[in-house]
């Protein structure tokens, strides 16, 4: 390999682990707002195994000297309802809790992931287990975490799931990773179990109900128009046609530089003519010397001086008309409601990579602005 080509392999790859990067980042915000407003979990059909294989990717890179996991991943595992960002966050939480009752001496975290039978005698005595395949008969999807630490004493293990509950020095952690890990479970409908013995390790289990409709081979233990996250009803190609976009005039209005620099040079490469602003009176003023230039008016909600919806209420009183979306990081009903009494066609959940935001402001092109 010449090394122009070889250069060129290695920006290559750099940037798609950028990208990666900024997609998990993009991700963790989400859930960290999901969890600061109490927003529903969002579930749908998903496979654990590689979220598991991504989040021990994710551990090794912090691996303290002397540490190793190791994983073993059964192939047949049905798909669960879950929000694999919050499941990740579980994995996470508990390789770390394991790391730290390690305590810095060589040890081992092991991850396994199989699916077992409510007739299984490892588990057919609980009643909480029992009641999860009440609700919905069917194999049960089994992840186990452990490792072998200090382990923990009884009057330890009667308190790790309440929040704030730590073992650790003051300034090494919040006592919130378990407490966590038990919410994101109890979400998902399902259920934690551990045990642990002091100076040997401790493993914590969770299972999980799969998809009823589904067959799989058991482990061999067992015998309105406005759009949030939801995206169920959203156009299922995964590209956008560029040219759905040409000479669509795009007012952009957000108070961060950078963002607004991102947007505007996306947009552009997608054919729209774009206007951007990061002052709201100015993007008004302009506006209001000519109503009919613009096409969209795309808005960031959180601004200081005037927030998205206030910039919406005084372009209605220059042209009632004008398709407007808006972006936020926090899409609640009131935000819905508003946006529903201004004529809002589109509410935009950040944060959001550049190819959501393109999909979204083409499939609003498309739906209510015109075919180009």
């Amino acid at each position: 390999m010449d090394l122009v080509n070889g250069n060129q392999l290695a920006v290559e790859t750099s940037f798609e682990e950028i990208k990666k990067a900024g997609e998990r980042a993009r991700d963790l915000v989400k859930q960290i707002i999901s969890f600061s407003r109490r927003q529903p979990t969002q579930l749908k059909p998903t496979k654990l195994g590689p979220i598991i294989e991504e989040s021990v990717r994710l551990l090794r890179a912090t691996l303290p000297p002397r540490l190793t996991i190791q994983t073993d991943l059964a192939d047949n595992v049905p798909l669960v309802q879950a929000d694999g960002t919050l499941i990740q966050q579980a994995i996470v939480n508990l390789a770390t809790n394991s790391m730290q009752a390690i305590q810095g001496r060589p040890g081992c975290i092991d991850i396994r992931l199989d699916s077992v039978l409510i007739n299984d005698e490892s588990i057919g005595s609980h009643t909480a287990i029992l009641a999860i395949h009440t609700k919905q008969p069917g194999p049960l999807a089994r992840l186990v975490i452990s490792d072998d630490g200090c382990g923990m004493d009884a009057a330890t293990m009667n308190r790790i799931f309440e929040p704030f509950f730590t073992t650790t020095e003051v300034g090494k952690g919040t006592g919130l990773g378990l407490s966590v890990v038990h919410g994101i479970v109890r979400s998902h409908a399902g259920e934690i179990l551990f045990n642990s013995e002091l100076g040997v390790g401790s493993t914590f289990t969770i299972y999980l109900p799969t998809e009823p409709s589904q067959m799989t081979c058991i482990s061999s233990l067992a015998a309105p128009s406005l759009s949030d996250d939801d995206t169920s009803t959203a156009d299922t190609s995964t590209e956008v046609n560029p040219r759905r976009l040409m000479n669509v005039r795009v007012l952009l209005i957000d108070d961060d530089v950078q963002i607004l620099q991102s947007v505007k040079f996306m947009l552009e490469n997608c054919g729209c003519r774009v206007s951007a602003y990061s002052n709201q009176l100015e993007a008004i003023n302009v506006l209001r010397g000519d109503p009919t230039e613009f096409d969209l008016l795309l808005i960031d909600y959180n601004m200081p001086g005037m927030s998205g919806i206030e910039v919406t209420r005084a372009v209605r009183l220059i042209i009632a008309n004008l398709a407007v979306a808006i972006t936020s990081g926090y899409i609640d009903d009131a935000l819905r409601s508003q946006a529903v009494e201004l004529g809002v066609r589109e509410l935009i959940p950040k944060p959001c990579s550049m190819a959501d935001l393109r999909k979204s402001v083409e499939q609003l092109v498309r739906r209510e602005i015109r075919l180009v």
